[in-house]
C-alpha cells in the first residue's frame, strides 16, 4: 500500500489531541434553555402543588423543544387518532418520566450535533446516558426520601465528555470503550495516555462551559471518585447513585468483571438494612430503561440486555 502523503502531513501538523479536547469543549454552546428546562423539572418534582399545566408551561419556553415532544406524542407509538397539538395534553399523555427523558436526550442531542457525531453514534451514546440515567434513578429510590429526579440527571450527564474524546480522536476512543479488559481504572489511565486527560477532567470544563451548577456538576467531575462525591455531594442517595452507576458499562456490548463484582459489592452494602438482590435490581433497570426506550424508537426493544451482560463476565 502506497504511503499516502499528503495525510502523513496532516497528521504531522495537527495539535495535539489534548488541544484538539479543548478547542472542542470551547466550541460547545452554552446550550441555556435546556438544561434549565431538566432542572425546573426536578424544582416542579419537590413541589405537590404542581399539575400538568406548569410542566407544559416550562416546556412552552423551548421552542425546539415542544416541537420535538409534539412529534413525540404523535408517534404510531401512542396511537393516537386525533392528533395532538396542546403541550398541555401532550404532557398528560406522555407522562413526566418520558417527559424528563425528552427533556435531557434535547439536551444530549444539541451537543451531538455541535459535534457532528451521525445518528447511529449519537444512539449508542444516549443508549449508555440512558441506561446509567435509570440507574441512579433506581438506586437513589432505595431511600424514604430518596433524589430520584436529581439522580436520573446526573447519572445521564456524568459520561458526557465520551462523545468529545471521540468526536476528537474516533479510532483512539473506540479501542478504550470497546476493550473488554478495561475496568473503569484502566479505561482513566488508558485516556489520559492518549488525551493527557480523562473522561471526568473533560467532563469537569464541559461542566464549567455548559455552566451546569451543583451537584451536577460535580457528579460529571467525581461520579469514579467515591471519597471526592462525598465530599461534594451532601445526600447519600444522591451521591452512592451516581457511584453505582458509574460501574455500569461505558458501552452496552460487554460488562468489564472487575466493574461487574464492584458494583454487586457496592449494591449489597449500600442497600442495608435489607441488602438488595443483584437480579432484581438489574430487572428493575432492564423494564424502565425499555419503556423509555420504546418512547423514543417506535417500540423497538434495546438490544442490550443487562443481566446478560452482567452475567456474560463470568
Amino acid at each position: 500500500m502506497g504511503l499516502n502523503l499528503n495525510r502523513s502531513a496532516e497528521i504531522l501538523s495537527a495539535p495535539p489531541l489534548q488541544d484538539q479536547i479543548l478547542a472542542r469543549v470551547d466550541s460547545l454552546s452554552h446550550l441555556p434553555t435546556t438544561p434549565t428546562v431538566a432542572l425546573k423539572f426536578i424544582e416542579l418534582g419537590n413541589d405537590p402543588e404542581v399539575d400538568h399545566g406548569d410542566y407544559a408551561a416550562v416546556i412552552s419556553a423551548d421552542a425546539s423543544l415542544s416541537a420535538e415532544l409534539l412529534k413525540l406524542a404523535n408517534s404510531p407509538w401512542f396511537g393516537i387518532r386525533n392528533k395532538v397539538t396542546s403541550i398541555k395534553n401532550a404532557v398528560k399523555l406522555l407522562g413526566l418520566p418520558a417527559i424528563r427523558t425528552l427533556a435531557i436526550s434535547h439536551c444530549l442531542t444539541g451537543v451531538y450535533s455541535e459535534l457532528r457525531i451521525d445518528r447511529t453514534e449519537s444512539k449508542a451514546f444516549w443508549q449508555v446516558a440512558l441506561c446509567k440515567a435509570v440507574a441512579a434513578k433506581q438506586f437513589a429510590s432505595q431511600w424514604d426520601d430518596g433524589p430520584s429526579e436529581e439522580a436520573f440527571l446526573a447519572g445521564m450527564l456524568q459520561d458526557l465528555a465520551i462523545p468529545v474524546m471521540y468526536a476528537v480522536a474516533k479510532e483512539q476512543q473506540i479501542a478504550i470503550l470497546l476493550d473488554p479488559a478495561n475496568d473503569w481504572r484502566t479505561q482513566l489511565r488508558r485516556e489520559r495516555a492518549a488525551f493527557q486527560m480523562d473522561h471526568t477532567e473533560v467532563g469537569h470544563l464541559l461542566a464549567e462551559r455548559l455552566r451546569l451548577p451543583a451537584p451536577f456538576a460535580d457528579a460529571i467531575s467525581f461520579h469514579h471518585n467515591y471519597d471526592g462525591l462525598g465530599d461534594l455531594v451532601a445526600r447519600d442517595g444522591l451521591r452512592d447513585a451516581v457511584y453505582a452507576a458509574s460501574l455500569f458499562p461505558h458501552a452496552l456490548v460487554h460488562w468489564n468483571r472487575k466493574d461487574a463484582d464492584e458494583f454487586g459489592g457496592f449494591l449489597h452494602e449500600h442497600t442495608q438494612p435489607t441488602p438488595v438482590e443483584i437480579g432484581t435490581f438489574l430487572a428493575g433497570v432492564q423494564t424502565e430503561f425499555d419503556q423509555l426506550f420504546g418512547y423514543f424508537e417506535d417500540g423497538q426493544p434495546p438490544e442490550a440486555r443487562l443481566p446478560e451482560l452482567f452475567t456474560a463476565t463470568d
